[in-house]
């Protein structure tokens, strides 16, 4: 399976939610090249900290490595705490290794997060809307308190994203998302 979820980020810790409460695919940049390199910014609880407004959790449901295959880290039932407070109910939540401020995505990412936003999005029927964090409605008040701060960054152009998810729409999911989401491989 290409996405395996990370049995060490427990589930239990988050809030549930239902599979139609998803309206989004939420983009954002992170630290660490590995997922274990992230997880373990994110334990870090110190104030400023990566984890200090999450509680050590991780706060996303994928990770895209600089190299190598994404990684699920929550089922998409949970609720994610990815510093969105008005999306993290509705968001799915990606996270690149990487500063896109900085730099473009390397390894093959930009099309392996085209293919992961493109599965989500057909799954969802086409119906999820494709965002940076800092597109966010509200962006501005939730989250960094720093007004220039762009996330992902200027060098992970979403709107290419998104146009490669619209050309690649596949009409093949009639299935209710739950369902979709079940036969892409996804854990719900």
């Amino acid at each position: 399976m290409l996405f395996a979820i990370d049995k060490a980020l427990s589930p239990t810790k988050h809030k549930r939610r239902k599979i139609d409460d998803i309206n989004y695919v939420v983009v954002h940049r992170t630290i660490g090249a590995t997922i274990d390199e992230s997880i373990a910014e994110f334990k870090k609880v110190e104030k400023f900290e990566a984890g200090w407004y999450t509680g050590g959790i991780y706060p996303y449901h994928f990770f895209l490595p600089l190299y190598g295959d994404p990684v699920q880290c929550l089922p998409l039932t949970c609720v994610a705490p990815a510093a969105l407070r008005t999306l993290n109910q509705q968001g799915i939540h990606v996270a690149l290794a990487g500063d896109f401020r900085k730099q473009a995505p390397g390894g093959g990412q930009l099309i392996k997060l085209k293919h992961l936003v493109t599965s989500l999005n057909n799954a969802f029927n086409g119906d999820l809307e494709i965002i940076g964090h800092t597109e966010t409605p509200l962006a501005h008040l939730e989250g960094s308190k720093d007004p220039s701060k762009v996330c992902p960054g200027a060098y992970l152009d979403l709107n290419d994203v998104r146009l490669y998810a619209m050309l690649h729409q596949s009409n093949l999911c009639e299935l209710a998302p739950i369902d979709g989401l079940k036969r892409a491989g996804y854990i719900v």
